[in-house]
């Protein structure tokens, strides 16, 4: 055992971890819990080559292979391996949250989900990156950060040359190649082991979406698409980050997370060599590179790269405006035009509107503040040259802006509260609606 680990004694419960603090009643849980800080995992599975720290998580994990989902949800049919995982699949319908936190208040339905969480108040990080500094809540976040600078890709594809950091990657991956894929589709190729897996396919085709939610009435091409969809109705989130605390309610928007604290980024741009953390944002950059624009607006025929742009631009048809200025009551069509809006707000302070009558909004700020705005005396303010923010604004030279800025870009919502603060020296003309 190493010496910056060694077992103290703390009376009723008898030994300590020297590194994090935690105290057990037995030596056998300390051992176990050592090979979090360590990363030793001595149990491996014989079939699909992932490791465990102890021999119980090993057992549990062996189910999921060989044994039935024998514990059945009596209110939705759902099913699952353990049945402590059933018992805490049951307070999705109950509604029931034991686990609280003493600091905030805010309740949790498991265990794991209110530790982490703790966490974020105390703000402990104690695990740190050798290689690049970054600093971590849990060993095991840390240990999957480090394979980022450390671990090369060794396991390799004979198929498609695909490389993986890991053997049981590597043997999931061929599932991909092994497996016949007698049923094709007619309309574009594509191949499937199964049948079902083909008629699931077809509907993004045909559009059929035969799986309808009761509550909103959405409809789904499938049944699973559907489930995930429920989530929202009913507010499960069975996926919680162990490092930050924060619940998903899906596998995938979870996984894509864990990148944020490992700074992984697995997708990698054959154009540019750009790496991104998700296979979505990868391909959403590569139309910067072939110029496809598959959303396609009904009503003019005009073409986006993103669907989000696509929603965006249908406003213009529709005069729906659901962003408002929480400050003067102002509405946009666009989050982003909200924000330059909000800098009108801001810049008050520092930067005095001479022509209160005059509505900024879009396009027309640049020009607006460029012959509308004068530097102000301002005891808060600081010199701003080619920044983010001049850059915005369209300003050349040096201007001044004040202090209270980092505040808004962390948190837009707080503005009504940092107006009165910011509005210590003002011009006599305010934006309508406005006062100091």
């Amino acid at each position: 055992m190493p010496n910056n680990q060694c077992i103290t004694n703390t009376g009723k419960k008898a030994v300590k971890c020297n590194t994090c603090g935690k105290t057990y009643k037995y030596l056998s849980k300390l051992i176990v819990h050592l090979r979090s800080h360590t990363g030793e995992k001595p149990y491996f599975c014989v079939a699909c080559g992932r490791r465990f720290v102890d021999s119980s998580s090993l057992k549990r994990h062996m189910i999921t292979h060989t044994g039935e989902r024998t514990f059945c949800c009596n209110t939705c049919g759902k099913t699952f391996f353990h049945a402590s995982t059933l018992k805490g699949h049951m307070r999705v319908h109950t509604g029931e949250r034991p686990h609280f936190c003493n600091t905030c208040g805010k309740k949790f339905t498991t265990t794991s989900g209110l530790n982490a969480h703790i966490k974020i108040h105390t703000d402990e990080r104690p695990f740190m990156c050798k290689t690049c500094g970054r600093n971590f809540r849990r060993g095991s976040v840390l240990i999957r950060h480090i394979r980022t600078h450390t671990v090369e890709k060794t396991f390799k594809c004979d198929t498609c040359g695909k490389m993986f950091r890991e053997s049981w990657d590597l043997n999931k991956h061929l599932v991909i190649h092994s497996v016949e894929k007698p049923f094709k589709c007619n309309v574009c190729g594509n191949g499937f082991n199964r049948r079902y897996n083909l008629d699931l396919h077809l509907r993004v085709h045909t559009g059929e979406k035969p799986y309808k939610c009761n509550i909103c009435d959405k409809s789904f091409s499938s049944r699973v698409n559907m489930k995930k969809h429920l989530r929202i109705h009913t507010g499960e989130k069975p996926y919680t980050c162990s490092d930050c605390g924060k619940e998903f309610a899906d596998s995938s928007s979870f996984k894509n997370h864990l990148r944020v604290h490992t700074g992984e980024k697995p997708f990698k741009c054959s154009y540019c060599k750009r790496k991104f953390a998700t296979r979505t944002t990868l391909k959403r950059h590569i139309r910067t590179h072939t110029g496809e624009k598959p959303y396609k607006c009904s009503v003019c025929d005009k073409q986006f790269g993103h669907r989000t742009d696509l929603k965006g631009h249908m406003r213009t048809h529709t005069g729906e405006k659901p962003y408002k200025c929480s400050a003067c009551g102002e509405q946009f069509s666009s989050w982003s035009n909200l924000h330059i809006h909000l800098f009108t707000h801001l810049l008050c302070n520092c930067l005095c509107i001479r022509k209160s009558s005059v509505s900024v909004t879009g396009e027309g700020i640049s020009g607006f503040l460029q012959q509308n705005v004068i530097p102000y005396g301002c005891t808060n303010a600081k010199a701003i040259g080619s920044n983010l923010l001049s850059q915005r604004l369209g300003f050349n030279s040096h201007h001044r802006v004040c202090s209270f800025f980092p505040h808004l870009q962390k948190s837009l919502s707080d503005l009504p509260s940092l107006i009165p603060y910011c509005l210590n020296a003002f011009y006599p003309a305010f934006p309508s609606g406005l006062s100091p």
